[in-house]
């Protein structure tokens, strides 16, 4: 019985994670469209719209309610003893541990791109302000609606499958990055962003079978500060290549370390959960 709560209950936080991740996309594929008019207008536009709304946000903020069970006053002792409880946890088998790090590799290369360097290879292909918010909104609706309908179907996006189709994804879309021009490299983009969206829709839901439903929360967050040290590091080191090669050799690169760490991470994976089954 215990089991089986358990069991609903990674099912159920599986669900409201990508439904959530769903319509963060959305609202960034308007925010882009509407993004790149704004700049059109007045370059200065969009930036005091997004400070109104983090205002608002802050605003609503202070209207939440901490639940009766969370008792725990945040230090940063007790935040640092929390994040050593959610390494461990991350950490705490073999299999724990070969999903963690897929996850990492994943999430470290996909993430920096989604939020850095994808904004700069589009700059670099060099479409207007205008029409550059309006692909990079269709871009985030579009991979956003194939990655929900592959999710829906599990007998296409089976569990094999969406552990290889990461690697694929990356190495394919990433790993040509030297040779984008134009429209052409549009559809690679676009899958190197899809990659990105699949590490909150897809992968997480599997990364969380391995995690207790005491500890998921504080998993997921010591993963996502690894990712972090992660995307500080590929964006720093990126800094000299950008001024002397440009964002499209740093798309190469980033090909490069989904060949060596993603692709390794998922045969191990896939032969693992085989043995298991």
């Amino acid at each position: 019985m215990l089991y089986r709560t358990n069991w609903e209950t990674r099912e159920t936080y599986s669900k409201v994670t990508a439904r959530n991740s769903f319509w963060y996309q959305i609202a960034l594929a308007i925010a882009a469209i509407f993004g790149g008019v704004l700049f059109a207008t007045w370059n200065g536009l969009p930036y005091v719209l997004r400070a109104l709304a983090g205002f608002a946000a802050a605003c609503t903020a202070l209207f939440f309610v901490e639940p009766s069970i969370d008792s725990m006053k945040f230090t940063l002792k007790n935040y640092l003893a929390q994040m050593r409880l959610g390494v461990r946890e991350a950490f705490k088998s073999k299999e724990a541990t070969r999903m963690s790090l897929y996850y990492i590799a994943v999430a470290g290369i996909t993430w920096t791109n989604n939020l850095y360097f994808f904004d700069y290879i589009m700059v670099e292909l060099g479409f207007a302000d205008a029409l550059r918010g309006a692909i990079m909104g269709g871009i985030r609706l579009l991979n956003v609606t194939v990655l929900i309908s592959f999710l829906k179907n599990e007998h296409i996006f089976t569990r094999v499958r969406s552990i290889y189709f990461f690697p694929v994804m990356m190495i394919l879309c990433f790993f040509p990055g030297v040779l984008f021009r134009g429209w052409w490299a549009i559809p690679l983009v676009a899958g190197a962003v899809m990659a990105g969206t699949g590490r909150w829709i897809i992968l997480t839901r599997y990364t969380n079978e391995f995690f207790d439903s005491k500890y998921r929360a504080t998993a997921i967050s010591a993963l996502s500060m690894i990712v972090g040290i992660i995307y500080v590091g590929i964006t720093s080191l990126s800094g000299p290549i950008i001024a002397a090669y440009g964002v499209r050799t740093v798309y190469t690169i980033l090909g490069v370390l989904s060949l060596v760490t993603v692709l390794p991470l998922s045969v191990v994976l896939v032969r693992n959960h085989k043995d298991v089954s």
